[in-house]
């Protein structure tokens, strides 16, 4: 059996690297500049693919300033229609997107391990005898600065790496390597989650689109209530990004998880249609089935570690985000 390697303890070890464990790096960056982080995340890219909207004014005044980089989109107000019902909601909405997510907190990690690794070379050529390490000049790249032994781990972001192992206060990966960490928080979304006892979905198959033609609102519609109503309450969700560009959702509060991409794409087509719009081109998909229990009955899974994410119980009880 191959024998564990171990690196240096962190402050903090996120294993995951979704909504959830970027907002945490982002949060220590700002309150806990001094602590070092470790991201572990299995999958190529960060954040997966998403779109988060949310009311910039439910955000405290005292995260508002490392929340605003990863804002795309925002807006003065925005519709609901359901039937009868027609409201144009005058607050602020906000749209992250799972790219603009992606660079900011990979841009992060960037800048903390750089400047960790600038600080050891100015510090090997302090120690070297050179009075003013900024006579030493300046490395082009991070890739130029060398990685030495230090107590302190910095930051580190780490992709395609699958973790097998977490407790209290260590985590193994496939690979056989341990790291350790004050704190390890699991944030690995809701495959781990135990059965509910009662469950409903929210579950949606959204579609960007360049168009033709001009979108008519320039404002997003979170509920246009649809006339069919089968498989659970119905309705489009719309984000017009651009003039020419929007993200158009079928969008189902449903008892089942079952959800069919060709019965959503020909909803959202013939949604766009009835408006009089032709689409050039589909730019992007995505989709979800976000579990939604119903009273106590969600159990996150009994560990040593901080459960964070979907898993933890971390989601909003009235869209399952």
């Amino acid at each position: 059996m191959t024998a564990l390697r171990r690196d240096s303890e962190y402050d903090c070890i996120l294993v995951g690297g979704g909504l959830q464990s970027g907002l945490i790096a982002l949060a220590i960056h700002h309150h806990c500049p001094d602590a070092s982080v470790l991201m572990i995340e299995s999958g190529s890219k960060l954040g997966g693919n998403h779109t988060w909207s949310f009311h910039p004014g439910d955000v405290p005044d005292s995260s508002r300033s490392w929340i605003a980089p990863l804002i795309q989109y925002c807006w003065r107000d925005y519709g609901i229609r359901l039937q009868e019902f027609d409201r144009t909601v005058e607050l602020e909405y906000a749209s992250i997107t799972s790219e603009r997510f992606s660079d900011e907190i990979e841009s992060l990690f960037l800048r903390r391990s750089s400047t960790k690794r600038l600080r050891q070379r100015a510090a090997e050529v302090v120690m070297a005898g050179h009075r003013d390490p900024l006579h030493y000049g300046s490395p082009t790249s991070s890739a130029e600065l060398p990685e030495i032994s230090s107590p302190d781990p910095g930051w580190r972001l780490l992709k395609e790496t699958r973790v097998v192992e977490v407790n209290n206060n260590s985590v193994v990966t496939e690979c056989g390597r341990s790291f350790a960490g004050k704190n390890v928080i699991d944030c690995r979304g809701p495959a781990r989650t135990s059965t509910y006892a009662e469950t409903g979905y929210q579950k949606f198959f959204g579609f960007e689109l360049e168009l033709h033609d001009d979108w008519p609102e320039k404002s997003p519609i979170v509920m246009d209530k649809l006339d069919d109503q089968s498989d659970g309450f119905r309705f489009m969700y719309t984000l017009p990004f651009e003039r020419r560009r929007v993200l158009v959702e079928d969008t189902r509060f449903s008892d089942t998880p079952i959800l069919s991409r060709d019965d959503c794409l020909q909803v959202v087509s013939d949604y766009v249609h009835n408006k009089g719009i032709k689409v050039s081109r589909i730019v992007r998909e995505e989709s979800g089935v976000l579990p939604m229990p119903f009273g106590n009955s969600l159990r996150p899974p009994l560990s040593c570690a901080l459960t964070g994410g979907y898993a933890g119980g971390w989601f909003h009880a009235a869209t399952g985000y």
